[in-house]
């Protein structure tokens, strides 16, 4: 079954987030705590990754779901909160063409695998084997949003649920390219010998 990305390039395995930092990240941006770390993660994102700060700015000023977009922000801000502490200065600031590249490779990778309707895995299951506790992590978030929102929409006046689905699907594509372009713009330990296979995390 063809689950790895022909067009996109793989994630290196020096630049695969670990669960705990997602989790870690998370509890500190966001249950129980104020707006003020999330506002400090968005003004540094802002400083380190222009780009892709520039490029979220962009979702948050379009006329989508605001709940899509509420999710969408919190999980980049958490996203490349968790880069940070994993990678610290290994995590480069993204270029233009490493941004245009990486978006190039994705529109391939999706026309590839429609041209191939016997293969039953998307682009989003190339996240979720390249980056695998991001990917459980952003569909946790997906599914917890629908499955509220459903609730809500069980116990009022109005049928179906109220959250627009094409937007959230529109969200969880942003999120794929913000994923695999951070991916791309760490840089290898000092350890990193490219002809070994048992690569040493620094």
């Amino acid at each position: 079954m063809w689950i790895r990305g022909a067009a996109i390039r793989p994630v290196p395995p020096h630049a695969v987030v670990e669960a705990r930092l997602l989790a870690d990240v998370e509890a500190e941006i966001g249950e129980g705590q104020s707006h003020e770390s999330l506002t400090r993660w968005q003004a540094r994102y802002e400083a380190e990754q222009p780009i892709m700060a520039h490029r979220l700015s962009l979702l948050l000023d379009s006329d989508r779901d605001e709940t899509a977009i509420a999710v969408g922000f919190f999980l980049e801000i958490v996203i490349y909160a968790a880069f940070v502490r994993a990678f610290a200065a290994r995590l480069k600031p993204v270029t233009a063409s490493l941004l245009r590249g990486t978006e190039e490779s994705v529109v391939v990778e999706e026309e590839l695998r429609a041209d191939n309707p016997e293969e039953p895995l998307e682009v989003e299951d190339v996240l979720r084997a390249e980056q695998p506790a991001i990917g459980v992590f952003m569909d946790e978030h997906v599914e917890a949003v629908l499955a509220a929102d459903y609730k809500e929409a069980l116990t009022s006046d109005v049928a179906g649920v109220s959250v627009n689905v094409d937007d959230l699907q529109l969200v969880y594509r942003h999120l794929l390219l913000t994923v695999l372009t951070l991916s791309q713009a760490v840089m290898p330990p000092a350890s990193y010998n490219p002809g070994n296979s048992s690569e040493v995390l620094a």
